[in-house]
């Protein structure tokens, strides 16, 4: 299994940041046509999905683009990209139904140090799914990076 060292790390955390301007500007929202709904009537939920990588969104405020994460499913475990307002963020979960619990993020301190903080729980029972096609180029690369990231923390 490869490690990720500390500088490639914060390279890659620099980057996410750079990639904020080009996904804000491709960060329309889907019609309802285009949303595949997660939830209902014998309707999938992220925790049932076969292990792959997927591309969800979910409604904030009606009025801002919105929130959208890309992340490779393998059993519970979920590793991924949330993105949406110009903020990119790695993270690891676990699924319970279609929420993403148990999330952490990593964290390069200004001496190179990695560390791995707690988080909030991310997407929820509203959201959808979008073809993985969709995501932006940057955002798919940098799960990439994210995945390399914690398979280096194992």
């Amino acid at each position: 299994m490869e490690r990720i060292s500390i500088l490639n790390l914060i390279v890659w955390l620099a980057v996410l940041g750079s990639a904020s301007v080009s996904v804000l500007a491709q960060g329309q929202s889907p019609s309802i046509s285009q949303r595949a709904p997660t939830e209902g009537n014998g309707k999938q939920t992220i925790q049932s999905l076969p292990d792959g990588k997927y591309l969800y969104g979910r409604v904030i405020d009606p009025k801002q683009p919105d929130m959208r994460v890309v992340f490779r499913k393998i059993g519970n475990t979920i590793t991924g990209i949330k993105y949406n307002f110009g903020k990119i963020e790695c993270f690891q979960g676990t699924t319970q139904r279609n929420t993403i619990t148990n999330t952490i993020f990593p964290n390069a301190s200004r001496d190179g140090k990695l560390s791995f903080v707690g988080g909030s729980n991310i997407l929820g029972e509203n959201s959808y799914r979008l073809r993985f096609e969709e995501a932006p180029d940057e955002v798919r690369r940098s799960l990439e990076g994210c995945i390399k990231a914690f398979d280096g923390r194992k």
